[in-house]
């Protein structure tokens, strides 16, 4: 069950919708037919309502325009070869942007779209000598959407083996915020509300190959550390996450990083460690639905035992274990729930060996 800031629906759709009040409020009166009386907007108000407006019908038209017959028919041809199904590509909205320079702005102009909020939308940029040029060139394009399945922003991976960049997102605008947004959660709503569950991955092409699989409540950042607002969104309908890991010890730092983020947010966290050499893209392709359900019902373990599985090898040796028990006691404090700081301590102390013993 969904529960709403404070019992409040308004705040809720405020919260993850990014609006005011008032926008709040319109928004869910559209929904279900209820005429709402204006109010008097301040100057302000009514420019950045005015400017989200037009930025929204930017970005939905940039997000109809990658997904037009010709360029579905590349992107579906990529992703064949990456195992994604033409549903799951129609459901997550995939699409592609030509390799020419200046496709979407051009295309923008004749459809009558003003380039100075096209660029505010991120979609294209300026160059000193005022030339206007696409930001997405020849890549396989991903939006960004709020709860309300409007389009904020993209992320697109580039078709070309040798680019510098290979996954390029929206910049920040008024409606994109990497930091606060997640892919997937739009389309992984439901089943999380249902199964009072979220996996979190790290990348577009892990959600896509676990929701392959059937677990269609997964979700990632945006290429960037887990925050604070992301978890909080991933709160609003399950305090209940697991984390699927790589297991390279670049992944292991970010792993804890993350995890002290969830746990002080009063999250029930729990992690998967994958074998070496594996991310969940990869794994999830090679085990398929069955395999890959029971692996992670075997594997899926708290965040005290996941973190000495981790680094079980090093236990011997004393200076790197006081190490990992100084990590893992950091973690432990940042729960804000007594009872539950106090099940991870002992926890902690039988799975290290940490009592003296």
């Amino acid at each position: 069950m969904v529960v709403a800031r404070g019992g409040d629906v308004i705040g809720f759709v405020m919260d993850h919708e990014g609006l005011s009040f008032f926008e709040a409020a319109k928004l869910i009166a559209a929904r279900y037919n209820i005429t709402v009386p204006e109010k008097e907007l301040t100057d302000d108000e009514k420019v950045k309502a005015k400017e989200r407006e037009a930025l929204g019908v930017c970005l939905q038209f940039a997000q109809e325009s990658y997904v037009g017959q010709s360029a579905a028919v590349i992107a579906t041809d990529y992703l064949a070869t990456r195992g994604i199904s033409s549903e799951l590509l129609l459901k997550y909205g995939a699409g592609y942007a030509p390799a020419g320079f200046t496709w979407l702005a051009e295309k923008a102009g004749q459809k009558g779209y003003e380039v100075t909020m096209m660029e505010k939308a991120g979609l294209v940029s300026r160059k000193d000598n005022g030339k206007v040029f696409d930001r997405f060139i020849n890549r396989i394009t991903f939006p960004f959407y709020l709860l309300s399945g409007q389009v904020i922003g993209f992320t697109g991976r580039a078709l070309e083996k040798d680019s510098q960049c290979k996954y390029l997102n929206s910049p920040e605008t008024l409606l994109f915020h990497k930091g606060k947004t997640l892919f997937g959660i739009y389309q992984a709503r439901p089943e999380i509300t249902k199964t009072d569950k979220c996996y979190l991955v790290e990348g577009q092409f892990d959600v896509l190959s676990f929701v392959q699989c059937g677990f269609s409540n997964t979700v990632c950042g945006s290429g960037t550390a887990l925050t604070q607002e992301q978890v909080r969104m991933i709160k609003k309908f399950t305090r209940n996450v697991t984390a699927v890991y790589d297991g390279d010890a670049a992944g292991m730092k970010a792993s804890v990083r993350n995890m002290d983020i969830m746990l002080a947010e009063g999250m029930n966290v729990r992690a998967i460690l994958l074998p070496e050499g594996e991310d969940p893209d990869s794994f999830a392709k090679r085990m398929g639905p069955e395999k890959l359900g029971k692996f992670i019902k075997k594997h899926e373990t708290d965040f005290i035992s996941f973190i000495y599985k981790a680094f079980e090898s090093e236990m011997d040796d004393p200076i790197r274990k006081t190490e990992v028990l100084r990590v893992v006691a950091q973690s432990i404090s940042v729960v804000p729930d007594k009872l539950q700081r106090q099940a991870y301590i002992t926890s902690l102390a039988t799975k290290f060996k940490a009592d003296g013993e």
